[in-house]
């Protein structure tokens, strides 16, 4: 799966107006709960590469949607440039477990650790170039501590190298 993403800070303010916006282009919508756990080096060098903007980098990751959901999906999300290419493979929960225990034997979390859990509320429009999600109620954790994130996320996931007409206005609202 190849996509681009493009992600705004959106203030809570300014959510109505994305939503509503959203809804009269024609977006379908659902929501529902993603839990994702991250995966890095001792030393952090995924977070490093994401924080400095390196122009390829990968994340790896457990997803799972909604609450109590017991299907996980273990992700290695690979950036180069704005390209974005996502593989994702099925965990039995045994694999799960493994991976969370660090005696998980997928090649992709070899050397890696589970780092950090941020979970959130999710709002998905489909439309025919794409999606638009809005993720609110950000909140992180590493084990020891819990600390919510005070803005929402918008973003874009098309096939186009461009927002979609209709949405330049999210360049004046993002913060």
């Amino acid at each position: 799966m190849q996509r681009f993403e493009f992600k705004y800070l959106i203030k809570n303010k300014d959510l109505p107006l994305v939503e509503l916006h959203a809804s009269a282009l024609g977006g379908k919508q659902k929501a529902y709960n993603v839990s994702s756990i991250y995966f890095d080096t001792l030393k952090l060098k995924s977070f490093h590469a994401t924080r400095d903007g390196e122009y390829q980098r990968n994340k790896i990751r457990i997803r799972s949607y909604d609450q109590f959901q017991s299907i996980f999906f273990l992700e290695n999300k690979i950036r180069t440039g704005p390209l974005i290419t996502k593989k994702r493979i099925l965990l039995s929960p045994e694999e799960y477990r493994n991976c969370l225990n660090g005696t998980g034997t997928h090649p992709w979390i070899k050397g890696l650790f589970p780092q950090i859990t941020i979970s959130y509320d999710r709002i998905e429009y489909t439309f025919s170039w794409g999606r638009l999600t809005v993720d609110k109620n950000i909140c992180f954790t590493n084990g020891a501590f819990t600390w919510p994130y005070a803005a929402n996320i918008l973003e874009f996931k098309t096939k186009e190298e461009n927002l979609p007409f209709g949405f330049n206005f999210l360049r004046n609202i993002s913060q």
